[in-house]
């Protein structure tokens, strides 16, 4: 009778090992197809035009900016960063007469490279009040 409960324990130890592998398997394909999704921006590209016509009517949306910073105006470690960015409008077509520049505030608590003059960045900003643009994300280009 002993030799019984031995093979019953045997096969419920199998069973217990197939589940758990099966769940493990399951994980990892959850969580790699979840951090795939989060590296892809979900955000729309900046509309440069219409943010310089009436940047308040943006408000409250979420966009992604690339373009070369060329001034790094202002830095209080408290707050943050104030940067001056060329947006690269290659995609869209706008106006020569207009300005191709805006500014961004990087707040201290978002994390990325050190933002240099010169060198090109990709922004995800949230247009707050008044059509401030506030970093969110930032990845060097």
């Amino acid at each position: 009778m002993s030799r019984r409960s031995r093979r019953k324990r045997n096969n419920s130890n199998s069973s217990s090992i197939l589940i758990g592998s099966i769940v493990a398997i399951i994980a990892i394909i959850f969580g790699y197809t979840f951090l795939n999704q989060s590296d892809t921006p979900a955000a729309k590209d900046f509309p440069l035009e219409s943010y310089i016509h009436n940047g308040n009517s943006l408000r409250g949306s979420e966009y992604s900016i690339s373009g070369e910073i060329i001034e790094n105006a202002q830095h209080d470690p408290t707050v943050g960063k104030f940067v001056l960015i060329k947006v690269d409008t290659s995609d869209q077509s706008i106006s020569p007469d207009l300005p191709n520049s805006v500014g961004i505030l990087v707040p201290a608590e978002v994390d990325g490279p050190n933002l240099e003059t010169k060198q090109n960045y990709n922004f995800v900003v949230d247009v707050r009040k008044e059509g401030a643009l506030v970093a969110t994300s930032y990845t060097a280009k």
